[in-house]
């Protein structure tokens, strides 16, 4: 992980997004030497579900399922994918 200081992120901050993109590292932003912010790359989300939704969703799938039939992760990771 990377440390650049507040005025070298405000003068190459497009680098530094590049450079993120590029790389998957993190960049820490510093103030006087300690750390204020963290950039990294943003991990998509699952399918663009959110929290309350893929809760939802497991929820009804573990509702259809039986007792007695466990399901695989791939089978749950399909569902969920739906």
């Amino acid at each position: 992980m990377r440390e650049v200081g507040v005025l070298e992120a405000r003068t190459h901050l497009s680098k530094l997004i590049e450079e993120i993109e590029a790389t998957g590292d993190e960049i820490v932003i510093t103030r006087h030497g300690k750390p204020v912010v963290r950039l990294m790359r943003v991990r998509p989300s699952s399918r663009g579900l959110s929290g309350s939704d893929l809760v939802a969703r497991m929820k009804a799938l573990h509702a259809a399922q039986s007792d007695s039939v466990p399901i695989s992760w791939k089978e749950l990771k399909e569902e969920i994918r739906r």
